[in-house]
């Protein structure tokens, strides 16, 4: 059998079974299993991923740009069922919810059907019947938020007894929490799922409420991989070198964002929401800047909310000067500057789910300081390749950003593990948990009996 050496999963009698969340000594979360087949050969699957690719951006396309190639280069057999639009303006205040240009594209060899409106039932129907027509072994369905719970529900139903259908659940509710009627169609939703798969131990137990409960053989918890910061990069490449791989070092990064040479650079990156706790990192900052004064918060991202309110804060608070709000969507080539350009990224959200912004941080060997929140502390271990505060709690924040920033030993330790891990933030252990949801026949009518309730 071959195996994956950059799998976070570690082959044992009975089947893989997770590095970092399964067996004795370990830590404890997700426990997930995958099943092997005591030597044989790995089947190569066909299979039609149900979400938004490239030229949509955002983390939820790029994931799934991301997967494809993953699966495709483990052998199998890929197709996209993809949007032809994604989000109405009440719901997406942003810009353009595509690309620009660049960003982390899929290979040319996966057919891409850009059918789905999620507001348009004839394209449901459409979607239903390429997806058919496909024939595939598996229905991989991206989730992230209630709005898609009509249109995913409809396909995953239809093609209930003729496929396996798998709903990866970016977030099982919604970051703002998420009232009744979002609860409803959620579990609409989700029922119409063989599987589930989940990043982050605090989505597992959200799920398995709604559900009543899910069989133990149909879920799994895999923390999130990496992404990549540029178009083309795939697990194969050595996680980590993205940054490098670009030519840049720090002081050509700071010169073309005019950033001092000199400076302790924090970075806030992302789209700017409640959530994310940028007001907390500002009410940060005094207490940072007392302890290092060299310190420079750069938050770069498009923002959901009144910019003004971040710059009347902080400039009530005394560090305007401290604090630079570059507002606006960053491209992924634009994005590879920022991480380079960073001492430290700093993610202080009050709720998580999991983050895509720490899985960049880290395969680029950049320290994380975040809340212990959601499915933070799943990716981040306190001390050993990140620190982690309490939310909501601006004292906490500033030490950890001045011990971080003055402690060059401790900045060095983090950085030294970060790299000695990189080969287990792949995509290898996403895969393998996906490849085991897809051939598990075992408990199918308990699964079944679920949707049925």
């Amino acid at each position: 059998m071959s195996i994956n050496t950059s799998s976070p999963y570690v082959a044992t009698a009975s089947g893989w079974k997770c590095r970092e969340h399964g067996a004795a000594g370990w830590r404890s979360g997700c426990g997930a299993w995958s099943p092997r087949s005591d030597g044989a050969a790995r089947t190569a699957l066909k299979i039609m991923l149900v979400g938004p690719v490239h030229p949509w951006r955002g983390g939820i396309a790029q994931h799934g740009s991301l997967l494809a190639a993953a699966l495709a280069e483990k052998g199998h057999d890929v197709e996209v069922l993809g949007y032809r639009s994604l989000y109405p303006r009440w719901l997406y205040p942003g810009a353009d919810p595509r690309e620009p240009s660049g960003g982390v594209t899929l290979p040319r060899d996966i057919p891409v059907h850009s059918l789905l409106r999620p507001l348009g039932p004839i394209t449901w129907v459409a979607g239903l019947r390429a997806i058919r027509r496909a024939a595939p072994d598996v229905v991989l369905i991206q989730w992230w938020v209630p709005f898609f719970a009509p249109l995913l529900a409809f396909l995953g139903r239809g093609m209930r007894g003729r496929s396996r259908r798998v709903f990866i659940c970016h977030n099982v509710l919604p970051h703002e929490g998420g009232g009744i009627l979002d609860r409803l169609l959620t579990r609409f939703a989700l029922r119409s799922a063989d599987a589930w798969l989940v990043h982050a131990s605090s989505d597992r137990k959200r799920l398995q409420m709604l559900l009543g409960g899910a069989p133990a053989s149909a879920l799994r918890c895999v923390a999130l991989p990496a992404f990549a910061l540029r178009a083309g990069a795939t697990e194969s490449e050595e996680m980590g070198g993205d940054v490098e791989a670009m030519g840049d070092s720090r002081a050509q990064a700071r010169a073309r964002l005019d950033l001092d040479s000199d400076a302790l650079v924090a970075l806030f990156f992302g789209f700017v929401r409640p959530y994310k706790g940028l007001k907390t990192l500002i009410d940060a900052l005094p207490a940072s800047r007392s302890g290092a004064p060299r310190l420079q918060l750069v938050v770069a991202g498009e923002f959901w909310e009144d910019i003004a309110t971040y710059q009347k804060h902080a400039l009530g608070l005394g560090v305007a000067d401290a604090v630079r709000l570059d507002a606006g969507y960053v491209p992924s080539e634009r994005a590879v500057d920022y991480f380079a350009a960073a001492d430290m990224v700093v993610l202080p959200y009050h709720d998580a789910t999991q983050s895509g912004v720490a899985p960049i941080a880290m395969a680029a060997f950049i320290p994380v300081i975040a809340s212990a929140v959601g499915g933070l502390p799943d990716l981040i271990r306190h001390r050993h390749n990140g620190l982690l505060v309490p939310a909501r709690d601006a004292v906490a924040l500033a030490r950890a950003i001045v011990e971080l920033g003055t402690s060059p030993a401790l900045r060095d330790h983090i950085r030294a593990n970060l790299v000695a891990e990189s080969a287990d933030r792949g995509w290898g252990g996403v895969v393998a948990a996906l490849e085991a949801l897809a051939g598990d026949r075992a408990g199918a009518e308990a699964r079944s009996a679920v949707e049925r309730s």
